[in-house]
């Protein structure tokens, strides 16, 4: 059975094309359009789910990534046998590389929805997205952007975490 859900679940992560990322500049959008309530007339408990899913800058994003570095060293083994549930995702779960990526895009984004782009534009990637790679076949997150190119980390590369391989 659990083969068979790790099968389609591949399946259909293979069908797809994505990227998902924080709505940064659409939940920015949407909360600076939402009304004129104010952080005055707002209850505390509401102002304070507001505050815990406030959207990251791209160094807070990277800084909660790198902080489970010490957990998920480089090198531990990462195989198709693991798994993470996903809470801002699109995918309820995933297995080897896709469960570590949606680890790390939990610690940097908690459970702020995500999303998908079809088409990849290199100027528009930021730390956190979730890119799919080698012929779509393995998942990857974002931890830097540069000139030279995008700084990686990765479970399940030759069964093991990865960080740091720039791509």
């Amino acid at each position: 059975m659990k083969s068979k859900v790790f099968a389609a679940f591949l399946s259909a992560i293979l069908l797809l094309n994505m990227i998902p990322t924080a709505l940064a500049a659409d939940a920015q959008t949407d909360q600076a359009s939402a009304g004129t309530t104010t952080a005055q007339t707002q209850p505390a408990a509401q102002q304070s789910r507001q505050a815990a899913s406030a959207v990251p800058t791209q160094q807070q994003a990277y800084e909660r990534m790198i902080a489970l570095k010490s957990k998920y060293p480089e090198g531990m083994t990462w195989t198709n046998s693991n798994s993470y549930a996903w809470k801002g995702g699109i995918f309820s779960v995933g297995y080897g590389c896709a469960g570590f990526a949606f680890l790390l895009s939990d610690a940097a984004f908690g459970d702020l929805p995500a999303r998908m782009v079809r088409t990849i534009d290199y100027s528009s990637l930021k730390v956190g997205d979730i890119l799919r790679v080698n012929n779509n076949s393995h998942s990857v997150i974002i931890l830097k952007i540069e000139d030279s190119g995008v700084t990686l980390a990765e479970g399940n590369y030759n069964s093991s975490i990865h960080w740091g391989r720039v791509l």
